[in-house]
């Protein structure tokens, strides 16, 4: 089963799990003798895995402490890994892992959405400010610098936003859907709107 996880994923694999494999000694890569140990150690070492633990993760008592829980990677992935006090009555303890994966972001990426916009109030509100407020007359830029911000405070009261979602990948953005898929489903959606019911 292991081996077939591994040949079904493309790249960047990191497994955790309790293997339950007491007598494998991965420090110094000793061969166990059971029959099920010693298929897993070789299937490890043949799909190239690297094994990431080097301390007890389970102990009870007076039992003598096993390495356990595992944790297997194709590449370097891990940065660091910690061992925490196990959880209720386990005696496992929990593991802290620390890898260097980079994750794909969807990003709501927000804009004035003007066909939504209330105009008549933004024509009254810039009604009332410019009686209220006299523009420099001294200095075109001054005058113009005052108009900009009484129309910007105006879009924002009057106009909503939207969200649009975007991808953002190793700092660039893109849309979520390639431009066919897109394409095919306004098609669709339009021809639902062409279809008239007869009863």
């Amino acid at each position: 089963m292991l081996k077939k996880q591994v040949e079904a994923a493309k790249n960047g694999i990191i497994i955790v799990g309790d293997f339950n494999f007491p007598e494998i000694d991965w420090d110094t890569r000793h061969m166990p003798n059971s029959t099920g140990g010693r298929l897993f150690f070789n299937t490890v070492r043949k799909l190239l895995l690297s094994q990431h633990i080097d301390f007890p993760t389970r102990g009870r008592g007076t039992d003598t402490p096993h390495v356990l829980d595992l944790v297997l990677t194709d590449r370097p992935l891990i940065n660091t890994i910690e061992r925490m006090a196990p959880i209720g009555k386990s005696d496992h303890c929990v593991l802290l892992i620390k890898t260097n994966i980079g994750v794909e972001q969807d990003v709501r990426k927000q804009k004035l959405n003007f066909a939504k916009g209330d105009y008549d109030s933004f024509r009254l509100y810039m009604m009332n400010k410019l009686t209220e407020q006299e523009l420099p007359d001294d200095d075109v830029d001054s005058m113009w610098e005052k108009l900009k911000l009484l129309i910007e405070n105006g879009v924002n009261a009057c106009v909503p936003m939207i969200k649009t979602f975007q991808a953002d990948i190793g700092g660039k953005q893109r849309n979520p859907l390639p431009e066919s898929v897109r394409k095919q489903i306004k098609k669709k959606i339009g021809c639902g709107k062409n279809i008239s019911l007869v009863w």
